[in-house]
């Protein structure tokens, strides 16, 4: 998990000033990629590890480089990110994510 979580943290850095959809594309890559190496076992609690990971370092690196006061939570919610911009949910791409409720 430390790896994964450190490749992320090199790819979102200030000194990375490539289009957000060629760095959505390479993060999106990253965590699909892991997904598939590591996708054998029970895995539900490390994807949402790395979604909530995901979330924060995506949310600070569109922060700082729209020049943001704030955290940039607002602009940038969870569902901003997983929807208009397009960046990968593990745990939505996990094949039984959680449990469902029986009718």
């Amino acid at each position: 998990m430390h790896r994964i979580k450190t490749k992320i943290g090199e790819l979102l850095t200030p000194a990375n000033v490539a289009p957000w959809p060629e760095m959505r594309q390479q993060l999106n890559r990253l965590l699909l990629g892991w997904s598939a190496y590591f996708g054998y076992g029970s895995l539900a609690k490390a994807y949402r590890d790395v979604d909530h990971y995901v979330v924060d370092h995506v949310r600070a690196f569109l922060a700082r480089r729209h020049k943001m006061q704030n955290r940039g939570a607002r602009n940038f919610s969870r569902s901003a990110i997983y929807g208009e911009l397009e960046v990968v949910s593990l745990w939505k791409h996990h094949p039984n994510p959680a449990p469902k409720a029986l009718p």
